[in-house]
């Protein structure tokens, strides 16, 4: 079961701000404090649903990390103008577009 808690304006955040908590065993928690009531309430729903995302999510995440060593391993970006660990330079070497110094 979550609740929200209305929190006050203040000097820093000068609007009405609203922090949905949770019962995690015996302690009290914070799910996240939000800028609107709408957003508060979809975040109480979420929880008062149960951890829906944590048998769904792993597989993905598995698939999602292996993709990622994939490509790592064969030297492409992982996103456009990215680049993988297996294309960065060694220490000993400096970047392409490095800006070299002039020594005097």
């Amino acid at each position: 079961m979550a609740w929200i808690v209305p929190i006050p304006p203040s000097a820093r955040h000068p609007h009405e701000r609203y922090q949905v908590c949770f019962l995690d065993g015996k302690r009290h928690r914070s799910a996240g404090i939000f800028a609107t009531k709408r957003r508060a309430l979809a975040e109480k729903r979420a929880l008062d649903r149960g951890p829906r995302g944590a048998a769904h999510a792993e597989p993905e995440r598995k698939a999602a990390v292996a993709a990622v060593a994939q490509r790592d391993q064969a030297g492409l970006p992982q996103r456009p103008g990215q680049v993988g660990l297996a294309g960065l330079a060694s220490p000993a070497s400096p970047a392409p577009n490095a800006v070299r110094r002039r020594s005097t």
